[in-house]
């Protein structure tokens, strides 16, 4: 798999470039939809067309190098797990302790799930640990700025009712800002050189505006929060349905995992892929690639994002932030824990 690993690396940025790409790993070959023992470089796309419609420029490559094959996956179009209005979540009361797989959320988010309590690795205190989406508000707002130390954590979320001072079960500690691939320009330069456009586009396609946007060439590890609880009893070491965390294990291609979700309680899958890049709409016409991911078979529903991916042994793999029908994409437990500086 060493060779796929290199081919990957190489080819990642031209392959997430393809028309209907959005994502990219390394996994087993499928054949009627069932794995195979041939490792392949796994290429994601929102739809698969038929080789008949497809021009010869948009055909992707049958293998990389000597030996690296490709295969084309259709996993429909990849969000960030938030869920609708008309979703129903059979986690959303108010618990107290609260345990890992309930609704949580800041103020200004609909619902997600809090994942589990772990430890601040230079403080020792224990802390909520989720997605930057479902902890950190502002909409489609992702960035340092907008995020506020000591911002209320709702316990249940806002969606599921939260909203009284005694809903309060935490406040935001500290996040990883997501890079948009898109950024609306605001520095000056670029703002004069908008408002001249927009100027001649009045005299010429009348109706029309400009926006100019920056470039984000930053990709993402991960989509990680934590809170800090009001009180320690307020929260509990387990997570529901599964029990205590046990440790942390590497991922790897075939590996059985469960997660505990706000929307859809204890499911489970195999992991797909890993090493993976992966395009993710984040709302309100944003999109953020993510790197080093993992992708499993479909674990989840919007309302599940921050839920804890685990083995059989409960030792954990992965926190989930996005998916489609087809798909569900987590960061590597390794890199959330190094980033927020934290220990199980």
């Amino acid at each position: 798999m060493d060779a796929h690993v290199e081919a990957l690396r190489r080819y990642r940025e031209r392959l997430l470039r393809w028309p209907n790409v959005v994502g990219v790993g390394v996994g087993k070959k499928l054949r009627a939809d069932r794995p195979t023992d041939r490792d392949a470089v796994i290429v994601l796309v929102t739809s698969k067309l038929p080789e008949a419609d497809l021009a010869s420029h948009e055909m992707l490559p049958r293998s990389l190098t000597p030996g690296v094959l490709t295969d084309v996956v259709e996993v429909g179009e990849v969000r960030a797990l938030v869920p609708s209005r008309e979703e129903i979540s059979f986690r959303h009361a108010r618990q107290r302790p609260a345990p890992g797989g309930v609704s949580i959320g800041h103020r200004e988010v609909t619902a997600g799930t809090l994942g589990m309590v772990v430890r601040d690795a230079a403080s020792g205190d224990p802390l909520i640990l989720s997605n930057n989406h479902v902890l950190v508000g502002g909409g489609a707002s992702y960035r340092a700025a907008n995020a506020r130390e000591r911002d209320a954590i709702l316990q249940p979320a806002p969606y599921d009712g939260g909203g009284l001072p005694t809903d309060v079960i935490g406040n935001l500690r500290r996040h990883i800002p997501i890079q948009l691939e898109e950024q609306r320009a605001t520095c000056r330069v670029a703002r004069r050189a908008e408002r001249g456009m927009n100027l001649l586009f009045r005299l010429l396609v009348p109706g029309y505006r400009v926006q100019l946007h920056k470039e984000r060439e930053g990709r993402n590890l991960v989509d990680a929060a934590v809170a800090i609880p009001v009180s320690r009893d307020l929260v509990s070491n387990e997570i529901r349905g599964i029990g205590e965390p046990n440790g942390t294990r590497a991922p790897s291609v075939g590996l059985y995992v469960r997660k505990s979700g706000r929307s859809t309680g204890v499911t489970g899958g195999e992991i797909t892929a890993v090493g993976s890049s992966i395009r993710v709409k984040m709302g309100e016409g944003n999109e953020a690639v993510f790197s080093d991911q993992i992708l499993t078979e479909p674990l989840a529903q919007p309302g599940d994002s921050g839920s804890i991916l685990v083995d059989a042994d409960n030792r954990v793999v992965g926190l989930l932030s996005a998916g489609s029908d087809r798909v569900s994409v987590s960061a590597r437990i390794d890199n959330v824990l190094e980033l927020l500086d934290l220990e199980i």
